[in-house]
């Protein structure tokens, strides 16, 4: 899959389109990861909107940094909320502040209207849990929900009985790569398809942002000696682990595998790889 594949394009000519139909525009983050994960280009395209951050995945994240993220954002004049989609207390706080931002979007309106249904747009980078948020508020699933890049490729409104009517919109990634320790934490995520990335190199920009922002993790799970260079320690995670070649080589590309892969399980615990203080 190339950078910013055809349909990409095409979905974002529609959200432009499809815009001037909704009231309020909700951009999927994953918590994990609030900076890399947002979109550049939808506050560029909501800025006449109500615009709101739903960061999603908080029970993977770091709860300490998810709290920093939601200040910042919302001194950055965001209206930002952080849920867990399999928490229904969540789903329903959500609801009740949607339900406020529609009484003022009604209150607002020249033309009062009894049965007014305000429309919200669900917008959000590929694999941020875009889908999991959808089926949650309406409670069935009625959106298709996986960990490849490219699930949704079509618009479609999704009524939640709730007077809200919501338009999920396949993901889409920034146009550019200009940032590239972004482009790399998208590749964690599995945002952005891996399948020509090899999984060594993807581990060993983890394993040196572990070492520094978590500093024991890496010891505690796999019995590896932190102090090392990252190179190093991902051998030792293939020892661990039996990540070898015929001859006992190190199998580099299974070891980083099998430490992404645990990133993102929430196998390695809450972690958030992105620091307000580092960013701001």
């Amino acid at each position: 899959m190339s950078w910013y594949p055809g349909h990409m394009k095409k979905a974002l000519d529609e959200i432009k389109e499809k815009i001037k139909l909704v009231d309020v525009v909700v951009e999927v983050i994953d918590a994990r990861m609030p900076y890399s994960t947002k979109n550049p280009y939808v506050a560029k395209i909501a800025e006449n909107k109500e615009h709101i951050l739903l960061m999603t995945k908080k029970d993977l994240a770091d709860k300490e940094e998810t709290a920093k993220w939601l200040k910042q954002f919302r001194e950055d004049g965001f209206s930002a909320f952080a849920i867990n989609t399999f928490d229904k207390r969540d789903i329903s706080s959500f609801k009740r502040f949607l339900k406020d931002v529609k009484q003022d979007i009604l209150e607002n309106k020249k033309s009062k209207r009894e049965n007014f249904e305000m429309k919200v747009m669900v917008v959000g980078m590929p694999n941020v849990g875009k889908s999991s948020f959808l089926n949650a508020f309406k409670g069935t699933k009625s959106t298709k929900v996986g960990n490849t890049p490219g699930v949704t490729r079509n618009m479609q409104w999704v009524r939640t009985g709730e007077d809200i009517l919501l338009l999920d919109t396949p993901g889409i990634l920034m146009m550019s790569r200009s940032e590239e320790n972004r482009v790399t934490n998208l590749e964690v995520l599995n945002s952005i398809d891996t399948s020509e990335v090899d999984a060594a190199e993807t581990a060993l920009l983890m394993i040196k942002i572990l070492q520094t922002r978590y500093p024991g993790l890496l010891n505690n799970r796999y019995g590896v000696d932190e102090s090392e260079e990252p190179l190093a320690v991902l051998e030792g995670i293939a020892k661990r682990r039996g990540a070898l070649i015929k001859g006992g080589e190190y199998d580099y590309s299974r070891a980083g595998s099998i430490l992404v892969d645990e990133f993102r399980k929430g196998v390695l615990g809450n972690l958030t790889l992105e620091s307000v203080d580092e960013i701001y």
